[in-house]
């Protein structure tokens, strides 16, 4: 249960390819909000992993200095089969009697460390760095991935949820939905938000899905919820030409819904048109009732995202393709207008950039 996404750049052939070949063809390097201070009851680390996931390090790490593993914090989850590197923060007590660069987990290495005064978060980051090689490539590879990397870098990509967000057949879009509608109990909170964001990240989906097959994704309908590429901040566009104008020079960018109690919702023909979108996909007074008892505040979610420092290069190898995305944005998203698979085969761990 889970939409076909298209192309935005479906005119522009594919370099085709497969990716994570090993785990040296993924790198993903963490963008961190903030550094560690110096001073603070956290001992902030930063490491670098192969061959194991975000979690399993957390586990080991909380075992080796004997405390739960809630008492860590990350900014996100990377992938297992892959090179990542990222920040995690832990109570600082434990490191009296032991240094963090003396802590010895295979597959990882300490990399600096620091004092600071709070936690880490999920969302306390920037983005994440990418540097992805595309391996058994078709003819001409080169100049197809540049194509489209020309195009993205001018008109942005859509800003859809990987498949991976789903889980597997979108049996997390199932069972978010009947956790909203009533029909299922999930005890553990963690769990249970897992799957009800699934479920909005789908109708996140289909709606950007309808506004992009309508023409609408580089246009600013009277009522959109605009977001300022810069600063961020939200506003509601008056004059659709020239809120239009400013989307086309890459200053604003569309919102769509992250369903939820207290999502800025858009006004005249935008609101027309979501409501539309939302009945269609399922949306509907039980659903928004179960948002409310479950406490998902919701959001707008830009509909756009322009990759950072995105170029892509050949060698003996097959293509390398460099780029940096904002938190919540997805690798393979960009990846799938590269490649253009005949079939998607994101079904593989790949949790990078989860906010």
């Amino acid at each position: 249960m889970t939409h076909r996404l298209p192309f935005i750049t479906k005119e522009l052939p594919g370099c085709g390819g497969i990716i994570k070949s090993c785990p040296e063809d993924f790198v993903v390097d963490e963008e961190p909000l903030y550094l560690p201070s110096g001073e603070g009851d956290h001992m902030y680390i930063r490491f670098r992993k192969i061959g194991l996931n975000t979690r399993q390090v957390v586990t080991r790490l909380a075992k080796i200095i004997n405390i739960d593993s809630d008492e860590i914090g990350t900014a996100g989850l990377k992938d297992r089969d892959a090179v990542t590197s990222q920040w995690l923060s832990a109570p600082a007590a434990p490191f009296q009697d032991i240094s963090p660069d003396s802590i010895e987990i295979p597959g990882v290495t300490i990399l600096e460390h620091g004092l600071h005064s709070n936690k880490l978060r999920i969302g306390h980051l920037i983005g994440n760095r990418f540097k992805i090689r595309i391996r058994f490539c078709a003819d001409q590879a080169l100049e197809k991935a540049q194509a489209v990397v020309d195009r993205i870098m001018s008109h942005g990509m859509v800003n859809f949820y990987g498949e991976q967000r789903f889980g597997y057949e979108g049996a997390n879009v199932v069972e978010g939905r009947m956790i909203l509608q009533g029909e299922k109990f999930v005890k553990q909170s963690f769990l249970r938000r897992i799957l009800i964001s699934a479920f909005q990240s789908h109708l996140f989906n289909g709606y950007s899905i309808v506004r992009l097959q309508a023409g609408l994704m580089r246009t600013a309908m009277r009522g959109d919820v605009m977001k300022k590429t810069e600063r961020g901040g939200l506003f509601i566009a008056e004059d659709s030409l020239e809120e239009t104008r400013r989307l086309e020079a890459g200053e604003i960018v569309p919102t769509g819904p992250m369903v939820g109690q207290k999502s800025k919702a858009p006004m005249w023909d935008a609101m027309e048109f979501e409501q539309e979108c939302m009945t269609a996909l399922g949306y509907d007074a039980r659903i928004a009732e179960g948002l409310r008892k479950n406490r998902m505040m919701g959001s707008r979610r830009p509909l756009l995202v322009y990759p950072k420092d995105i170029s892509v290069e050949q060698d003996d190898g097959g293509l390398i393709l460099s780029f940096m995305l904002p938190k919540g944005s997805f690798a393979t998203v960009l990846l799938r207008e590269v490649i253009k698979p005949e079939e998607d085969f994101w079904d593989q761990e790949l949790d990078e950039n989860h906010d």
